[in-house]
């Protein structure tokens, strides 16, 4: 699902928002209205990405790999011997690999690419492609490819084709991933047949294709480990083309179903629940909003959103005490989460609604205090970032690190490029000579900085977003200023 899910949420509040203040004309729901907006622009911000800098990293990573594992005197050190019989290499290679020795087991296909080529219609084939391509070895995997497109079966062709595309897929290649998937389905397996559906189903999402996808989603059957998945990119389809009702019956079902409920994630289950509340705010039937954000866990991931989202039901219901309550929940966690920001900006004006001005004022005091110890934060890493980009780290598969400051990265080509950027560790352990050490060396230094570069970018914006906080916060406690002095 990656990012559609949250792309939903942003697009629905925006809807919202803009239909209730033309309906109110109410000045002071303004104030709502930024949080909101700020809170779900944030979550959903795709991070800059500069193409041509990724691909050209992403170049010179797959030339420095393939000719480091191509190098002979690499077999010699790890007493390669070339096999004669694939199954005989099939076992060896999936041995290493299970051992968590890749290098040893790439090295192995590198020293054997003759043996393979003329085994191409044995099932080990695909094995060694999703190996090769799980670690961007790209060269010989797409030199395999072209051997198999010019030799191989249609079936055959068909699978292999799979495999590249779900590397296509994963790097947000879009156009190149259709391609791929088009005319395949009848040859692959049914587990990879129903995944292949519903890539084809999110690709025409990214593309804008939204009554297209539905198409492919409709052709996954209930009994798929994929079905789940492929309804709830159906619902979010539906809730785009404006078809509520069409989209609530469908995420019910889901959670109502005895016979698959037992197969999901609870993040799963969770999601679903976000989706639904937050279309149900989009359409002002707060109670069933509401409702649907209790049911999500307190330990989600989405459990933050839900708190907002409850605050602003309860709001719009007239419930400000429940607004207060909640928001409350929200700073007491200490979080440096988006939703726990935007409480600090929300929770004053829930205080002038109840009439509590000076606790109103005070509360506007302490987001200003937050918000100029946060930018303060944030201005620091940034030096720090400039001054030592070396010193930022992979932490997770999506998360950066420095100085122990978490930053989250949602581009699928910069994830990517990360993942590059520790295999350059390996390389470097297993490359023979002096001038290749150099050569990685130099290329770790040129990821360390495209990396800082995009961290610095993520922080931009988390900065700007944050002055604006505070620039709101001081707006807030002068018009209360101004209020009670125009009431003397």
């Amino acid at each position: 699902m990656r990012l559609l899910i949250i792309k939903f949420i942003k697009n629905i509040i925006f809807s919202y928002l803009r239909e209730f203040l033309m309906k109110t004309r109410m000045y002071n729901i303004y104030w709502l209205t930024i949080c909101v907006l700020a809170c779900l622009t944030n979550i959903a911000m795709a991070d800059d990405v500069d193409k041509s800098k990724v691909d050209k990293l992403d170049k010179q990573f797959i030339n420095l790999s393939n000719i480091t594992y191509s190098d002979s005197s690499l077999y010699k050190k790890n007493s390669i011997k070339i096999s004669n019989k694939i199954s005989s290499l099939y076992s060896k290679v999936k041995a290493l690999n299970e051992a968590h020795n890749y290098p040893a087991a790439l090295i192995e296909i590198h020293a054997n690419k003759a043996l393979i080529k003329k085994n191409i219609d044995n099932e080990s084939i695909y094995y060694f492609l999703n190996l090769l391509l799980s670690h961007n070895d790209w060269i010989l995997a797409s030199s395999i490819y072209a051997h198999i497109i010019k030799e191989g079966d249609k079936s055959l062709i068909s699978n292999v084709k799979y495999i590249f595309a779900k590397y296509h897929y994963f790097r947000n290649e879009w156009n190149k991933t259709l391609t791929l998937l088009s005319g395949i389905n009848s040859d692959l397996g049914v587990n990879e047949g129903h995944y292949a559906l519903v890539m084809n189903g999110i690709v025409l999402q990214k593309l804008k294709k939204h009554r297209e996808a539905l198409k492919f989603y409709n052709q996954v059957p209930i009994k798929s480990k994929y079905y789940n998945y492929a309804q709830l990119n159906k619902a979010t389809v539906n809730i785009r083309q404006g078809w509520w009702s069409d989209a609530h019956i469908i995420i019910n079902k889901l959670l109502t179903s005895n016979e698959s409920k037992p197969v999901y994630e609870e993040e799963f289950i969770n999601r679903l629940y976000l989706v639904l509340g937050y279309s149900f705010l989009q359409q002002e039937y707060f109670r069933e909003s509401r409702n649907s954000f209790r049911n999500i866990r307190k330990y989600s991931q989405y459990s933050n959103r839900a708190l907002l989202g409850i605050s602003l039901a309860a709001a719009n219901q007239g419930d400000n005490i429940g607004a207060l309550n909640i928001l409350n929940i929200l700073q007491e966690e200490k979080t440096r989460s988006l939703s726990t920001e935007e409480s600090y900006l929300l929770l004053p004006y829930i205080y002038e609604r109840l009439g509590q001005y000076k606790t109103a004022s005070a509360s506007y005091t302490i987001a200003l205090r937050y918000y100029q110890t946060r930018i303060k934060e944030v201005e620091n890493i940034l030096i720090s970032i400039k001054t030592n980009p070396h010193n930022l780290l992979p932490d997770t598969e999506n998360t950066l690190i420095f100085k122990g400051t978490n930053i989250h990265i949602s581009s699928n080509k910069e994830l990517a490029n990360i993942k590059n950027r520790r295999e350059l560790i390996t390389l470097k352990s297993i490359a023979q000579d002096k001038k290749t050490h150099d050569i990685i060396d130099k290329l770790i230094f040129d990821y360390d900085l495209h990396i800082a570069e995009q961290a610095t970018r993520i922080l931009q914006k988390t900065l700007y977003n944050l002055k604006s906080y505070l620039n709101q916060s001081q707006y807030g406690i002068a018009r209360l200023y101004d209020n009670s002095k125009s009431e003397l």
